[in-house]
Parts: structure tokens; C-alpha cells; sequence
């Protein structure tokens, strides 16, 4: 069935109405304007009956007796796309309709979405500007106005336009969060806090908004700010949707571990076990923990294991499996799991390489060691880190400094 709203043929006698004006109103052949005229709204009621393929000859033949009309400009013009397809001749004809009858607004919001659904985004968004300075509070042209742009990759004019919206109809969640992403894909973290914050506060109660602000959160280095949001969204969550509980107290727990409280990290993970014991991050993140702090490796290898166990092939796993066996002295168990998490994509991490190159120190394959310690430190540097005194050393004295527990 072709894509056309059927108008009500209660409108034909308003058309017909039309049909006079034209006949009266134009100059020209009075009797080539009868027949054009009365052929297009003959094209119009087989429309409205159904009858498609009659309908677009007939405005065909409208056509050829009269060109310069702009309703029968318009009708060819949904009548091309409907049958034939050919966008090309499709905005020709729509053009002309605006060229006839440029105080139509109707054909120039047509001829807007030709552009679009064609994919020449540059003309649509110059046809969609032009109806937004005639109709500015038309909130349609604006929405359309910022998907283009964003297309266009030009998010500087998307955001003008989602300001617009803003203006008009006030904080929306829809609007904040195409800001948000907006500012996020130019690597403007502050900018898209400020739009997730801003919904956060006309919604207080939405934890999944407040998530995503604790997120942006951590991810500009603000921990305190963080772990504030993340206990106002756990106070906020129903007790029995423990996923999402063991979510949030895992985040807290990272946090802590960032920051060295780590008596409140495992505090953290714990809360998050209670509430989902099959939570791999958790058991992933907390096996981590324990490692560095050399402390329950047992328990962080029973952890970590079931993580691998669940995703053998995901190389964070497998990297805190081998630096748990590390701490065990297990050193060839450990050079398995490191090898195997190089092998599965962990080539940007320069904590993967140093962890590697100590195990192969461990190993007595000290000049090995060095390469690998090398690649990390290379890393660090690209990356802007500045904590690599210790990486330095261990390159220039072939020393290891990082003790294994056991």
C-alpha cells in the first residue's frame, strides 16, 4: 500500500473552492485554467478514493496542460516519490511548487524532508533555517535543525538549536541528554555533567540520571562528588532490585580503591556481594584489590576464577588472574594468564605490560623483562601519566621492585 494519508473527502468542496480562485485570479487562457484546474482536483478525488496509479496520470495531464501551477507542482511531486522513487525529480518538481507559490509554507516543509530523506543534509538544513526564521516557534524545525547538524558534524549549530528548544519549552530530558552526548562526543565531560545534572534536578527522584551523573563524575576525577550521588541513588533504589544495589556499592567501591581507603573499598565490595554474588565486575575489581594489598589470595583467586570461568576470553579477567598467581609465586601460571590477556586485545594498558614484565623477571628472563617494561613506560608517557619513577628504575637497574607476597 503506498505511504499517502487519504485527506477526507469532506475537503474536496474547499478545493474546489480553490479551483475558483485559481480560475478567477491568474492571468492566462481562461479555458486551459478550467481544464488544468478541474483536472487536478479530478486527481485529488481519485486520490481520495483510493485510486493511486489514476490519480498520478491524471495530474500527469494537469501538468501538461498547465505547468506553472504550484498545486499541481506539488501533487506530481508526492506522486514521483510514491511511485517512482526518484528523489531527484521529486525535489525538482517540489521546487518549482515553492518557486509558483512561495507563501505556501507547506511545500517549503515538504521540500525540507525531500532534502532530508535524500541525504543532502546541507540543503536541508538550509530549507528547515529558513522555516525556523518564519516559524521560530515551531519546535519541529528546531529538532530537525539539531539531528542535521549532528549529522553534519557540526555540533557548535546542533547545540544552538537544542538551546532553542530549551528556551521555548524548558528543561526537557530529551533535549539535556542529546546536549549531553553532544558535548561528550567533543570530550567535554564538565559540559555534559552540567545537562545530566540539570535533569537530576527537575527529576530528584529518576536514580538512573543520578547514576549517570555519579559516573561523569568519576570519570573528571571528582571521587567525593561521586560517591555522594552514588549513595543518594542506592537510598533511592528499591532494596529488592539487588542488581542495580550491587551496581552502585561496586562503584563505590572502585572509588575508595582510587583513593586509597581501602578498609572502605572492601567494605564497599562486600555490600555489593551481599546484594548479587555473581556480580564478576565486583568479584573481579575486589580479587584486584586484594592483590595489591597481598592479602586473602586465596580468596581473590577462588573470586577471580569464577569471573574467567564466566568470561575466559576477557582479557581484564585474565590479567587479574595472572597478577594474582604472581603474588602466589606462581609465576609460570601467572606468565599464562598475562599471555593470554596480551593475546585478547590488551595491547593499549601499560599495567598489563609492567605486570607482565615482572613476571618475567620472576622467571629469570630478565632482558624479556625489560622490553616489556619498556612498552609500559611507553604508554604511560602517550597517555600523560606521571607515575613512572619506579618504571624508569626498574628499566635502567633491571630491578624489580614490586615484591611478590609469597
Amino acid at each position: 500500500m503506498l505511504n499517502y494519508t487519504a485527506k477526507s473527502c469532506l475537503k474536496i468542496p474547499f478545493l474546489l473552492s480553490l479551483f475558483a480562485v485559481s480560475v478567477f485570479s491568474q492571468d492566462g487562457d481562461l479555458g486551459v485554467r478550467i481544464k488544468a484546474d478541474s483536472l487536478f482536483v479530478e486527481s485529488i478525488v481519485l486520490k481520495e478514493n483510493g485510486r493511486y496509479e489514476e490519480a498520478f496520470a491524471v495530474a500527469r495531464e494537469a501538468y501538461s496542460v498547465d505547468s506553472a501551477s504550484a498545486a499541481v507542482m506539488a501533487e506530481l511531486s508526492r506522486y514521483i516519490l510514491a511511485f517512482e522513487r526518484d528523489f531527484t525529480k521529486a525535489i525538482d518538481a517540489m521546487r518549482q511548487a515553492v518557486f509558483l507559490s512561495p507563501s505556501i509554507i507547506d511545500y517549503k516543509i515538504f521540500l525540507a524532508g525531500l532534502f532530508s530523506d535524500a541525504g543532502d543534509y546541507s540543503a536541508a538544513a538550509e530549507a528547515y533555517e529558513e522555516l525556523a526564521k518564519l516559524r521560530p516557534a515551531k519546535n519541529e524545525f528546531h529538532i530537525r535543525l539539531g539531528e542535521l547538524y549532528i549529522r553534519l558534524e557540526e555540533p557548535g549549530k546542533a547545540l544552538a538549536q537544542l538551546n532553542i528548544l530549551e528556551n521555548n519549552n524548558g528543561i526537557t530530558e530529551t533535549v539535556c541528554l542529546q546536549k549531553a552526548n553532544i558535548h561528550l562526543n567533543a570530550g567535554e565531560k564538565r559540559m555534559a555533567l552540567k545537562e545530566i545534572l540539570k535533569i537530576c534536578e527537575k527529576f530528584p527522584e529518576n536514580a538512573q540520571y543520578l547514576l549517570m551523573a555519579g559516573d561523569l563524575y568519576l570519570e573528571i576525577n571528582e571521587y567525593d562528588a561521586a560517591i555522594d550521588i552514588f549513595k543518594r541513588c542506592i537510598a533511592k533504589i528499591q532494596a529488592d532490585n539487588g542488581t542495580a544495589v550491587s551496581v552502585l556499592f561496586g562503584r563505590l567501591g572502585d572509588i575508595y580503591q582510587i583513593k586509597g581507603e581501602r578498609d572502605s573499598a572492601y567494605l564497599a565490595y562486600d555490600k555489593a556481594l551481599e546484594h548479587n554474588a555473581a556480580n564478576i565486575v565486583v568479584l573481579n575489581n575486589y580479587a584486584y584489590a586484594l592483590s595489591l594489598d597481598k592479602r586473602d589470595l586465596d580468596r581473590a583467586e577462588q573470586m577471580v576464577g569464577r569471573c574467567v570461568g564466566a568470561d575466559p576470553a576477557n582479557s581484564t579477567y585474565l590479567d587479574t588472574y595472572a597478577w594474582v598467581f604472581f603474588q602466589k609465586g606462581n609465576y609460570r601460571k601467572a606468565k599464562l594468564y598475562i599471555e593470554n590477556a596480551l593475546s585478547g586485545g590488551r595491547t593499549d594498558e601499560a599495567d598489563v605490560f609492567d605486570h607482565y614484565g615482572d613476571i618475567l623477571f620472576q622467571l629469570g628472563q630478565v632482558e624479556k623483562a625489560v622490553v616489556q617494561w619498556g612498552k609500559a613506560l611507553e604508554l604511560k608517557i602517550r597517555n600523560g601519566e606521571t607515575d613512572i619513577g619506579i618504571l624508569q628504575r626498574k628499566i635502567t637497574e633491571k630491578v624489580l621492585y614490586e615484591t611478590p607476597a609469597k
